[in-house]
């Protein structure tokens, strides 16, 4: 047996012992596709509320793991005070007041996406409709 040969076998034996590991890996990386990156949505619902027309309103949207995040993602169009909070407790608060002497309907959506620590992995999204009364 030549010297070539021999190398070339023990290089095909190393090759073979390979296999399964890049086999693995190629099954992991083809297996994912862009759907599954994406966050799970859920809907949260439609939630009809009514505030006096200089009141505050405020929502608790229950409690946040320290990863995970609340934001408004549709704004409403006559606030005066649009935000979301998170407490001393770790509850999302969001808080709404109209613009002074608005009476009229108004809507706003909310987002509150929960962390796996490193990226969203499901997201829920709730909106508000709010009725200002005078």
């Amino acid at each position: 047996m030549t010297g070539s040969c021999l190398l070339h076998k023990i290089m095909t034996m190393k090759n073979i012992r390979l296999l399964p590991a890049i086999l693995c890996l190629a099954l992991i990386c083809f297996s994912c596709t862009q759907s599954d990156l994406k966050p799970k949505v859920t809907d949260g619902g439609t939630v009809n509320v009514t505030v006096g027309k200089n009141e505050v309103y405020i929502r608790d949207l229950g409690m946040l793991g320290i990863e995970d995040q609340a934001s408004i993602t549709k704004a409403p169009s006559h606030a005066k005070v649009n935000e979301v909070k998170r407490n001393n407790e770790s509850h999302a608060i969001y808080s709404y007041q109209a613009v002074d002497g608005y009476i009229g309907a108004d809507e706003t959506v909310i987002s509150i996406c929960i962390s796996n620590g490193s990226k969203c992995v499901s997201t829920q999204v709730t909106t508000l409709k709010i009725n200002v009364t005078n």
